[in-house]
């Protein structure tokens, strides 16, 4: 998709924002194909395994209530830095993880911190005119979905022949080189917004409340969202098991497959 420079918002930067989407989504779901692994190195049952994706999600969702209206009132740079120091902190915690405690708190941490993805998509709105608004935005969309469903290829491979441990380490890499050029990169804005944070959680209420439209779509994407965390965080831990018996390369393999559907919203474009 080519996407004509906008004001504030060159070609480079839009392709940065877009990277670092997929780069900060792919978090959450880095560690799916990896569960078996993870289950049997750290000697856990699937019910237990079963809390690391369940703890990413967890962080995520709070992430949303309780962070992403932060960027009314914060400068997002400063937001997306500080985001960034805390998923890379998440990831060591990972890597040196000996058992299910501290990994599901990294876990939780990670997906707090993955953040950065719902701080850069209205930063970019604001950066641009109306005109280009779309086609910005449907940009670092398409490198969100990338991230969401090629996360779990990249993981596959890594944790297949260097160990699970080290797909947190190269998440952590990722964050802090991702972290240091969109702090060069992105513009500084002051907040749109002076209100106190508990004025700020309580604005989002009245809309919910005022808006008929914005319940019926949080519902949706509720549902559908659990829906494919349903599939997609269970998937590894079945298909590693007979009568197909795949490794966790092959297991991380699926993320491919689905990658066709997004080849085809992209054909008219």
């Amino acid at each position: 998709m080519e996407v004509q420079e906008a004001p504030g918002l060159s070609k480079r930067l839009i392709f940065l924002m877009a990277c670092a989407v997929a780069a900060s989504a792919a978090n959450l779901y880095y560690n799916q194909p990896l569960l078996p692994v993870i289950a049997r190195d750290l000697e856990l049952d699937k019910a237990t395994i079963g809390w690391i994706p369940g703890m990413n999600q967890v962080g995520y969702a709070l992430a949303i209530l309780l962070i992403s209206p932060l960027g009314d009132v914060i400068a997002r740079r400063r937001l997306i830095d500080l985001l960034s120091v805390f998923l890379v902190l998440g990831s060591l915690l990972a890597v040196v993880s000996g058992n299910v405690v501290v990994l599901g708190l990294a876990s939780l941490v990670i997906g707090l911190s993955a953040n950065i993805t719902q701080q850069l998509l209205p930063f970019a709105a604001t950066l641009v005119s109306a005109e280009q608004k779309a086609k910005v935005i449907g940009t670092l969309m398409t490198g969100l979905t990338l991230g969401i469903l090629l996360s779990r290829t990249l993981s596959g491979f890594v944790g297949e022949h260097f160990g699970w441990r080290a797909v947190y380490g190269m998440s952590a890499i990722l964050a802090l080189l991702f972290g240091l050029a969109l702090h060069r990169a992105l513009p500084w804005r002051e907040p749109a917004l002076r209100m106190g944070y508990g004025a700020l959680l309580a604005s989002m209420w009245t809309l919910f409340r005022s808006h008929g439209l914005l319940r019926k779509s949080a519902f949706t994407g509720m549902f559908w969202f659990a829906a494919f965390n349903a599939l997609w965080a269970t998937l590894a831990l079945h298909v590693t098991q007979e009568p197909l018996g795949y490794n966790t390369q092959q297991a991380g393999m699926f993320g491919v497959v689905a990658v066709a559907g997004v080849a085809g919203t992209m054909v008219n474009w």
